[in-house]
C-alpha cells in the first residue's frame, strides 16, 4: 500500500511539473493582442482651422467599419520675436492640446482608443499616436482630417500589421490618399471585394505613382450625408473615381480588353502622358 501511495504521489508530481512546463510554453508563443501606430499628415493651418481631427477605423470582411482610436487637437499659436537676427519681425510658433471625445485633454502618450495629436512648430505637419489598435481585421484605415474637404487617409493591410507590435508609416501622401479613396469606393460599390487578395496591392499596380504624378488630382468631396467629426463615414463618388475603379475591374477580368479601352478612352481629366502611363502599367 505504501509502494502505491508513493508512486501517486510521484506521479501527481511529475503531472503538475508537466503541466506548468506547457502553460509556460504557451504563454511564451502567444500572439499579441495589440499594436501602437505612429504617423504624420500636413495640414497648412489657416484662419478657419481651429481643430485637427483623427481616426483609425478597422474593416471587417464584410466591410463594415469599427472605431478603434479617435483624437482631437485644438491649434493656436504664439507670436515670437527673434532674440538674434537682423529680423524683428515676429515669428509664428504653433502649438496644439489633445483631447478625448468626452473633452478631457490627453497631457502624456496617447491612452487605450484615444489618439494624441500633436503638431510641429511651423504648423504643417501633425503626428499621430495611436496605441493598443486591435489586430483582427483584414484592413485599417487611418484617417486625418479637418472638415469634409480636407483629409489624408492611408490604408494598412493585416499583413502590414502582423505581428508588429508598433507600426510606424512615414507622412501620409496624396498618392495614400488617392489610393485609399478609390479603395473605399470600390469596396462601397461591392462589399464582396475586401475579400479579394491583395486588393490595395492590386490598385497600386494598375494605378502606380507614376501614374498619379501625372495627374491633376483634386481629392473628391466626403458624400456622406452628415459628416460629423466625432463619429466621421468616408464616401466619395466622382467620375475619376467611378472609371478608374471600372478599368480596374476590366484589368482583372480581361487585361488585353481594359488596354484597348484606355486606348481609346477620352476624358478631361486624363492627359497624354496620363494616358501613356497608365497602358503602361496595364501592359506590365
Amino acid at each position: 500500500m505504501r509502494r502505491f501511495c508513493l508512486g501517486l504521489s510521484l506521479f501527481s508530481c511529475l503531472f503538475f511539473v508537466a503541466c506548468g512546463k506547457v502553460v509556460q510554453d504557451v504563454s511564451k508563443t502567444e500572439a499579441p493582442v495589440f499594436f501602437d501606430l505612429k504617423y504624420q499628415a500636413s495640414i497648412v493651418p489657416t484662419a478657419s482651422i481651429t481643430s485637427v481631427y483623427a481616426q483609425v477605423f478597422g474593416l471587417d470582411a464584410k466591410a463594415k467599419s469599427t472605431e478603434l482610436s479617435w483624437g482631437r487637437a485644438s491649434i493656436a499659436f504664439d507670436s515670437v520675436v527673434p532674440t538674434s537676427g537682423k529680423t524683428v519681425t515676429p515669428v509664428r510658433v504653433y502649438r496644439s492640446v489633445s483631447y478625448r471625445k468626452d473633452g478631457v485633454k490627453l497631457a502624456g502618450a496617447s491612452e487605450h482608443t484615444w489618439t494624441k495629436l500633436s503638431v510641429d512648430t511651423k504648423g504643417h505637419l501633425w503626428q499621430g499616436d495611436s496605441t493598443k489598435i486591435r489586430y483582427g481585421y483584414p484592413y485599417y484605415v487611418v484617417s486625418v482630417f479637418v472638415d469634409p474637404a480636407l483629409y489624408s487617409l492611408k490604408i494598412l493591410d493585416a499583413k502590414t500589421v502582423s505581428q508588429n507590435r508598433l507600426i510606424q508609416i512615414d507622412k501620409i501622401s496624396a498618392y495614400d490618399t488617392f489610393l485609399a479613396t478609390l479603395f473605399l469606393v470600390s469596396i462601397k460599390q461591392d462589399s464582396a471585394v475586401i475579400g479579394k487578395q491583395d486588393l490595395m496591392a492590386q490598385l497600386a499596380r494598375t494605378f502606380p505613382k507614376s501614374f498619379f504624378d501625372t495627374l491633376v488630382y483634386v481629392p473628391p468631396r466626403n458624400r456622406a450625408e452628415s459628416f460629423n467629426p466625432v463619429s466621421p463615414i468616408f464616401e466619395f463618388s466622382g467620375p475619376m473615381e467611378t472609371s478608374l475603379l471600372m478599368i480596374f475591374q476590366m484589368a482583372q477580368s480581361d487585361p488585353k480588353e481594359a488596354i484597348r479601352y484606355v486606348t481609346d478612352f477620352k476624358a478631361s481629366w486624363l492627359s497624354k502622358e496620363s494616358k501613356k502611363q497608365l497602358l503602361v502599367a496595364l501592359k506590365q
